[in-house]
């Protein structure tokens, strides 16, 4: 007798890489938001789709879609899906890529909801963030912290990107700490305004370190030393989790630069200022050196170098006494250089770089989640192939130990004297074991790739998205062309060679 599962009947092992799962190239990244139609019902949804006038949505509570008439909408919902609906073009069609927002850009209106939370502290709860504090807060202070998330939120929302879902019942996390040791036991790094924890995917902010007094027994917003800069850094990491690993540091950590120097007052990010909030953003996080006729001299990577940094050199460099400014000031400025003054100012390479990579990136996503499902259907099939098997052996040995019964009794009968037509019929002998049936075949997918290497190399896209950034310059030309458009914002760039970190 067989084993019930036989020996080559081996668990298969999934292929799981971070972020894996099957993805919609096309609006797959909208958050949850509230939706109101004319009779003030509301619904906490997001946007998955656009046809004949009607949104659908994907309701938060069971995930459910649904359909509703746009017109049934307020006007801030018609307003968000009309900003919205390219892209759910039909298949086939390009999507219209939006471009580099040029002007002012304002949160929408939203309010707060204050609930109780974990050991005496407090919940707030605005539409895409919840914000949980150790003391309560005045409603000056988590009502300007509240409106810098949210404009952030949207201005990434604008940008010619998309951001990651959120993380637990549909908003980003956040956690408020009044104490200092708190904050640096909770994983927090000591001299930081804030830090973005890509583990738990939340932001961790001491409330000292950001502008605050203490009246009563709440925590209250103090204007006069309020910096909103390392809030804008960290919560672009957060809502531009899903790419951390995707895209070089330089990218990332320029971007979140590029986002705390936009002019931001009154829940708008000035777009108009670039130009000042560079030079003011310079000046203020050091490295830059005014001098005679309002220039600035900032010391900075080439481009070229810059591109090639690694996450681990980043994060050695930076550690280094002294690097970090230089670093973060070279991601700015190349991020400003190719957004606002590379080409014709309309950030066309570097949106083409980023949709290019992005591309890549899904596809990858789509090979792993549709391999992972081949691997289970083919596991499937094979533990059905294992138990029909089992079944007829079981069926087998039962018939086999019958009839050995059956002779035993007929051989008792016959040393007994029995005569023949008094004895039993022990029937015919049972046959062979049967055989095993033709072992289901593995899913193409998996024949073609048993190893379960993923052939898209999203590193490789990116080095060749990378040329779209250099248009057909060479590294001293891009550095070239890097200069001479900072010198036209009086910014006189020196070229210096990055510490020599290995990785």
């Amino acid at each position: 007798m067989c084993t019930l599962f036989p020996a080559w009947l081996r668990p298969l092992a999934l292929l799981t890489l971070a972020a894996a799962g099957l993805v919609s190239v096309r609006g797959e990244d909208l958050p949850f938001r509230d939706w109101t139609d004319s009779r003030s019902n509301q619904i906490r949804a997001r946007m998955v789709g656009w046809e004949n006038g009607s949104v659908k949505l994907r309701l938060l509570f069971d995930g459910k879609v649904i359909e509703m008439p746009v017109g049934n909408l307020t006007a801030a919902d018609q307003e968000y899906v009309a900003g919205r609906k390219h892209l759910f073009a039909p298949p086939g069609e390009p999507l219209p890529v939006p471009g580099w927002p040029g002007e002012v850009v304002a949160a929408e209106e939203f309010s707060v909801e204050e609930v109780a939370g974990e050991g005496g502290g407090r919940v707030y709860r605005t539409p895409h963030f919840s914000f949980r504090a150790d003391v309560k807060l005045a409603p000056s202070l988590i009502n300007q912290y509240a409106r810098i998330f949210e404009a952030t939120h949207q201005v990434i929302g604008i940008l010619p990107m998309r951001i990651s879902g959120p993380k637990d019942e549909g908003r980003f996390g956040v956690r408020l700490f009044r104490q200092h040791a708190d904050f640096l036991s909770a994983g927090g790094i000591e001299g930081s305004g804030g830090v973005y924890l890509p583990a738990s995917r939340e932001i961790l902010v001491p409330l000292a370190s950001l502008g605050v007094r203490v009246i009563g027994e709440q925590v209250a917003f103090n204007p006069e030393t309020f910096e909103p800069s390392p809030l804008v850094h960290e919560i672009t990491h957060q809502l531009m989790h899903r790419w951390l690993d995707v895209f070089p540091i330089w990218f990332c950590e320029g971007m979140a630069e590029y986002l705390s120097a936009v002019p931001f007052s009154s829940s708008r990010f000035d777009f108009e200022r670039i130009d000042e909030g560079i030079r003011e953003h310079l000046l203020r996080a050091g490295g830059a050196v005014p001098t005679s006729g309002g220039w600035l001299a900032v010391d900075v990577l080439a481009p070229g170098e810059l591109m090639e940094i690694s996450h681990g050199r980043w994060s050695r460099a930076v550690s280094g006494a002294g690097n970090a400014g230089l670093f973060y000031r070279s991601g700015l400025l190349l991020l400003y250089y190719l957004a606002h003054l590379d080409g014709g100012g309309d950030a066309a390479s570097l949106i083409r770089y980023f949709h290019e990579t992005r591309g890549w990136e899904l596809k990858r996503e789509r090979y792993v989640a549709e391999y992972n499902e081949a691997v289970e259907r083919h596991r499937r099939e094979l533990i059905g192939w294992a138990e029909a098997y089992n079944k007829a052996l079981i069926l087998h040995r039962m018939e086999t130990v019958a009839y050995n019964q059956k002779v035993e009794v007929y051989n008792q009968q016959v040393r007994a004297g029995f005569a023949a037509a008094e004895r039993i019929d022990p029937g015919p002998r049972p046959g062979a074991p049967p055989e095993p049936p033709p072992k289901p075949a593995p899913p193409p997918i998996l024949a073609d790739n048993p190893d379960g290497n993923v052939p898209v190399d999203v590193k490789a896209a990116e080095e060749e998205a990378r040329l779209k950034l250099f248009s057909g310059r060479s590294g001293a030309g891009l550095w070239a062309a890097f200069e001479k458009a900072l010198a036209t914002r009086k910014i006189r760039v020196q070229q210096v060679r990055a510490p020599d970190f290995p990785g």
